[in-house]
């Protein structure tokens, strides 16, 4: 095989997975045209493709509340994005659904707070983090990159990155 063929090959692979991953975020999270665009353009910009991979198999595992049958969840005082609004910054929120994308420094501390809601948390660059939760038990952690699913959280905890680089995430909540 030539290297224009091969450039050709994978430019398909390419395109195969970027439909299947805005097929994905059509069909679960229910996102319009631009809203797909611009998350899969954040994801395939800096997710490798197993981990695209992974947050569409583990999406295609959730099943959002039609609307109608929603109540209108209120935030509690503690949420992410009204204690941490300068590191979770919303992408995207309706009814069922918010997207938020999480970005920290290193050297910067997030206050206390929780997500209220459960959700796919995508980790597109990792660091360390010395976190400590609402009892003051204090511990250190690697956030590595990931697609990992989790439950709204109990308890508040604030966090410090310790780490060199940069944090980035997404976190797709479930509104439940």
């Amino acid at each position: 095989m030539d290297s224009a063929e091969k450039a050709h090959d994978e430019s398909s692979f390419q395109g195969t997975h970027c439909m299947k991953l805005e097929n994905c975020l059509a069909k679960v999270y229910q996102l319009d045209q631009e809203q797909i665009t611009k998350l899969s353009s954040i994801l395939n910009s800096i997710a490798n493709q197993s981990l695209i991979d992974e947050f569409i198999s583990l999406s295609n595992t959730i099943s959002l509340i039609p609307v109608l049958q929603q109540k209108v969840p209120l935030l509690r005082d503690d949420d992410a994005t009204l204690k941490a609004p300068h590191s979770h910054q919303v992408l995207f929120e309706n009814a069922q659904l918010r997207i938020l994308e999480v970005s920290v420094k290193p050297g910067e501390k997030v206050p206390s707070h929780r997500h209220q809601w459960g959700c796919i948390m995508v980790i597109l660059q990792g660091s360390k983090f010395q976190i400590e939760d609402m009892d003051g038990n204090i511990s250190e952690g690697e956030w590595n990159p990931l697609i990992e699913k989790f439950e709204g959280e109990k308890k508040s905890f604030s966090y410090i990155n310790i780490g060199h680089r940069e944090f980035k995430a997404i976190a797709l909540e479930i509104k439940e």
